[in-house]
């Protein structure tokens, strides 16, 4: 078994998914496997990933038995029932991962989290404009919960491909049942600070693309954006 489940819910990503791919296999980290749950992608998604996973023994496509068109969140979340590993990870389809991000992670959590308890870390990142293809934002993780009252009042959820976590944390999201499913970010987010603990890595890991069909929108840090943010 691997250390890390590497999670990726896909949708319609094939002008993206590869460099992604492409980025996690470069990874300094390499005890993980890769889960692929694909949304319904009705452009050439499932074939990109077919040629990587011919390759490489690590990537597995999870069978949706025809269930499709859950959204992101829901997604991301049928994906931790899957996971059997030690660690768990979100990962975007557009992103871009540096290739020190798994190893410092898990480093890190080998040396803060507690085994029976639900935790989780989560790093920073290069905002990254798709149109200018350049760094357009130093920094994506500006709000930093200590408690849970903190983050009730000003944060909405920590960026879901920043997120690691533990075994515990995730079969507590594997379990999780709702009506309405909101973000994974925001629900693994929360469900740690009310049961668990958070930490946050002070380094940029990653790029966190920024383009007109982000999913779940994109990076703003004018002083609207804030105020709009709190209230």
């Amino acid at each position: 078994m691997k250390r890390v489940s590497v999670c990726i819910a896909t949708y319609n990503g094939e002008k993206y998914i590869k460099n992604q791919l492409l980025s996690l296999q470069q990874q300094t980290f390499s005890d993980w496997n890769l889960l692929i749950r694909d949304d319904g992608s009705t452009d050439n998604t499932l074939d990109i990933i077919q040629e990587f996973k011919k390759h490489d023994s690590r990537i597995k496509i999870i069978e949706t038995d025809g269930v499709k068109g859950i959204g992101p969140g829901r997604n991301f979340l049928e994906l931790t029932k899957c996971s059997l590993s030690k660690y768990v990870i979100f990962c975007d389809q557009d992103d871009i991962w540096f290739e020190k991000k798994l190893e410092l992670l898990v480093g890190k959590a080998e040396q803060q989290f507690e085994e029976n308890i639900p935790c989780l870390i989560y790093c920073d990142a290069y905002g990254y404009s798709d149109s200018e293809g350049v760094i357009s934002v130093n920094s994506v993780s500006r709000n930093h919960a200590k408690n849970l009252k903190e983050f009730l009042f000003f944060n909405a959820g920590y960026q879901g491909c920043s997120i690691l976590f533990n075994r515990p944390l995730c079969d507590m999201l594997a379990d999780y049942h709702a009506d309405y499913f909101y973000m994974h970010d925001d629900i693994v987010s929360l469900l740690a600070h009310t049961f668990g603990k958070v930490y946050f890595l002070d380094k940029p890991l990653m790029l966190y693309r920024q383009h007109a069909s982000n999913v779940t929108g994109n990076v703003s840090y004018g002083l609207i954006s804030k105020i709009k943010s709190i209230f």
